[in-house]
């Protein structure tokens, strides 16, 4: 991926007189009133120069002075804007920043790009994660280059989207499984059949529950049923949902460290296990032939420390972004939600931390941190 190159800042009195050459178009001036969505114009170096009525409702301003010579990434306050001194479109993050890349599209001779931007805004209260369509159209005007750039907010439809799509598809495996249980059972009076289906229930209930909660108020409290139990069940289940949803030809590559089958673990299993898919899931599409993911686990003082290992390596241009909403390596729209939500359901519902490191030679490991019971009725 080629790098977004990196701008100086206009002098103020050449964003001023660049201002007033866009004030004065008429044609400028019917586009921002006709387009719907954040408008702006930027100029060569990417700062803003004009915006229509719209952006000002949205960001909160008066007035396009109020805007002038801030870069997008700015006015919509990105949690990595300001991560290098010249400002946004110039950081590490930026080079898989959708924006940045159809204002540098736009930019070009008659050039038009069109791109999806993940952004994170930062505020006092907490991050939000929009979805944006982003198109940038160059424009020149009165012999000077300029870019119009349109925000078109995507983001409700998408997180609908993705959180109908991943719901459907848990729901799909358990309903499965529960329905291969009962069929099972038909006549058998199996009591361990009829155990199964009762585990498999609860769990179809709980998967209800979670989506009920991601599709509402994401900082709502939700019941978690914590109870002992072994990596190696844990490991075992895993096994079965990935040769079963995964298409592995018969490889044997998903493995447990030695000498972790016993260790106890203390946490809701199936908001674990849905977690734990996402992280072996991701790994195993990251691996080829002959190469395996390992799954394993260690005690440490007040945690267990839970770990999926490949050995590929994630590009650093997409590492800054792997548990950000919406963002996906896969290419799809919308499906940026397994890193996610591994991340929210880690954390906010299971009271521990979910993180990943990703080096050369050493490939890449997911991992979860859950307190110890005792740890965790201290904290409530």
């Amino acid at each position: 991926m080629e790098p977004i190159p990196i701008l100086p800042r206009t002098e103020p009195a050449m964003l001023a007189d660049r201002m007033a050459v866009i004030a004065r178009e008429p044609i400028v001036g019917a586009l921002m009133q006709l387009l719907s969505g954040v408008v702006l114009v930027l100029d060569e170096n990417r700062q803003i120069v004009g915006a229509n009525p719209d952006a000002l409702e949205r960001l909160g301003v008066t007035g396009t002075e109020e805007l002038l010579g801030m870069r997008p990434g700015e006015v919509f306050h990105c949690r990595y804007a300001m991560g290098h001194p010249e400002g946004c479109g110039n950081t590490e993050y930026c080079a898989t920043c959708g924006a940045a890349l159809a204002i540098v599209g736009g930019l070009v001779p008659g050039g038009q790009a069109v791109r999806f931007c993940a952004l994170t805004r930062q505020r006092p209260g907490g991050d939000d994660n929009f979805l944006f369509r982003v198109t940038g159209k160059h424009m020149p005007v009165g012999g000077r280059v300029f870019v119009l750039v349109l925000f078109e907010d995507m983001t409700i439809n998408q997180l609908w989207s993705t959180m109908h799509k991943g719901f459907l598809h848990d729901l799909k495996n358990t309903v499965t499984a529960l329905l291969g249980t009962v069929e099972l059972m038909e006549g058998s009076g199996d009591e361990d059949l009829q155990r199964e289906a009762g585990v498999l229930v609860r769990r179809l209930t709980k998967e209800i529950e979670v989506h009920r909660s991601l599709i509402g108020d994401l900082k709502a409290p939700l019941r978690s049923d914590r109870r002992e139990f072994s990596l190696g069940t844990l490991a075992s289940e895993l096994e079965t949902r990935v040769r079963h949803f995964h298409d592995r030809q018969g490889r044997e590559d998903l493995l447990l460290a030695g000498g972790t089958e016993g260790v106890s673990i203390c946490s809701d299993y199936t908001l674990l296990m849905r977690v734990l898919f996402n992280m072996v899931s991701n790994a195993m599409e990251a691996t080829r032939p002959g190469q395996k993911v390992t799954l394993s686990a260690r005690q440490e003082d007040h945690t267990t420390i839970i770990s999926v290992h490949n050995p590929g390596v994630i590009p650093e241009t997409v590492q800054w972004r792997v548990f950000q909403l919406h963002f996906s390596t896969k290419g799809d729209i919308g499906r940026g939600k397994g890193t996610a939500s591994m991340k929210l359901i880690g954390e906010r519902f299971l009271g521990g931390q979910v993180w990943f490191t990703s080096l050369p030679g050493e490939g890449t490991v997911f991992s979860i941190s859950l307190p110890h019971s005792s740890e965790l009725q201290e904290n409530q």
